[in-house]
């Protein structure tokens, strides 16, 4: 039997509280309501249920989930600044870094990683044009 804190609201909840950490950046997961910037919003990218079979211990599932973090863009100098921090592999504004803090969010999952982050993008949100970029990454767990 499946153990129910791998159910994906558990786990965005999860990360929710691991991103967190990063001061300042308003975590939600899902990308709906009001945004208030800095801001990062999660969508699920997939479920794979047979990622591996092991018996008693039970499938392995491997969950994709996207996180697109915005900045305002109104000093682009300062806005840009800011995204590069959140795009770095280490530092307090790190997104890689606070996964990496709590690589099981909490005992939830087995592992959660971040695999890439896109070029710092131009996007709108709430009508605003803001500066952008697009984390993916992967989380497994039984």
């Amino acid at each position: 039997m499946s153990d129910p804190t791998l159910e994906l609201v558990n786990v965005k909840a999860a990360l929710q509280t691991a991103l967190q950490t990063i001061d300042g950046l308003h975590v939600k997961t899902a990308p709906v309501g009001t945004v208030v910037l800095p801001a990062c919003s999660m969508l699920t990218g997939g479920v794979d249920f047979w990622q591996s079979m092991n018996g008693g211990a039970g499938n392995l599932t491997r969950i994709e989930i996207e996180l697109t973090v915005a900045v305002q863009s109104a000093e682009a100098e300062l806005a840009l600044e800011q995204l590069d921090r959140f795009m770095s592999p280490t530092g307090a504004l790190s997104i890689k870094a606070a996964v990496f803090a709590d690589k099981t969010l909490g005992g939830t999952v087995s592992v959660a990683r971040v695999i890439s982050c896109s070029e710092a993008l131009s996007l709108e949100v709430d009508g605003v044009e803001v500066f952008g970029c697009v984390f993916d990454l992967e989380i497994f767990g039984r």
